[in-house]
């Protein structure tokens, strides 16, 4: 003890050096195990302190990346909102012009009285549906982002207990707004091939619910299915029946109808209680809605897991 009080006292004095000499060298061999410890002491300090800068700044980097990401989202949403501005601008105008241009040259360049108005009547409607299909795609896509936005800030509000307690109505997606594919009358399983379902499918769509004839679920498929289907030897000819036989073989054990790809539930069932029957199921990840819950009704809505986690976690 009297050897390590006196190195602690005198490690600090600039004659440090000049005392090792008045100890034997057991005593100097313990001062420079004591200075070895503490260069670790003060190396381990620099260490600490350099990592907790690095995890400061990192985090600094993370979040200049995120702003500089929503700042660029948030430009070239403006930007397509302009772009749907003055395509719209232009279209009126250019039909506009287009109507009376042809108008003025008809009654220039004809003598008949009724040849214009002729003209302008097979005209009108054709320039008309142009202008109203045109605008309808790129304002609807519009409307629907606008819904969508405001249903998310409205379940933003709720608490997690309210959203549950949410009928499924409320976040379904309407059949109407779905792509779907219906059953033709009289016609069934061995009279569709997957290359007509397959063409259904998008880089953004990749399940396809199949209706019935009256409007009620009888499949729900995903695309990546098919496509497996196709990778282990299937062709695209091949009919939605020979499909379906083979995800049931032994060596798939897949269904795609009720109870197995899909639920059918009431458009009052609670979010809870709808998540709680589809996670019972092993492969299911899709919910039909109808208006009282029956499978055998039209369906009214239809509700993906993804989009039931978005508003349970949101």
């Amino acid at each position: 003890m009297r050897i390590i009080k006196k190195l602690f006292d005198q490690m600090e004095s600039r004659a440090a050096f000049d005392f090792l000499f008045e100890f034997s060298p057991i005593e100097r061999q313990t001062y420079e195990i004591l200075m070895a410890v503490k260069n670790i002491a003060h190396f381990q300090k620099f260490a600490f302190a350099g990592i907790s800068l690095y995890i400061s700044h990192f985090n600094y980097q993370l979040k200049f990346l995120f702003h500089k990401k929503h700042k660029v989202m948030e430009a070239n949403n403006n930007l397509n909102k302009t772009m749907r501005e003055k395509l719209a601008l232009y279209i009126l105008i250019l039909s506009v012009v287009a109507i009376f241009g042809v108008a003025i040259t008809a009654m220039i360049v004809t003598e008949d009285d009724d040849t214009p108005m002729t003209i302008f009547n097979m005209l009108l409607p054709v320039v008309a549906t142009w202008i109203g299909t045109i605008l309808a795609f790129y304002f609807g896509r519009e409307n629907f982002e606008s819904a969508s936005n405001q249903m998310q800030k409205m379940m933003q509000k709720l608490s997690p207990e309210q959203r549950s307690n949410s009928p499924v109505s409320s976040i379904m997606k309407t059949i109407a707004n779905v792509i779907t594919y219906s059953f033709a009358e009289g016609k069934g399983d061995e009279d569709v091939t997957l290359e007509e379902l397959k063409m259904k499918f998008t880089n953004r769509i990749n399940r396809l619910p199949i209706l019935n004839t009256d409007g009620s679920a009888k499949y729900m498929i995903h695309d990546r299915s098919i496509d497996k289907y196709y990778g282990e030897g299937g062709n695209k000819t091949d009919s939605l029946k020979e499909f379906i036989e083979n995800q049931k073989s032994i060596e798939n054990k897949r269904e795609f109808g009720l109870g197995h790809a899909f639920i059918v539930v009431s458009e009052k069932t609670t979010l809870a209680e709808a998540n709680i029957e589809m996670e019972q199921l092993s492969f299911c990840r899709d919910i039909f809605v109808t208006r009282t819950g029956n499978a055998s009704e039209a369906v009214s809505g239809w509700v993906s897991n993804v989009r039931m986690a978005m508003f349970l976690e949101v």
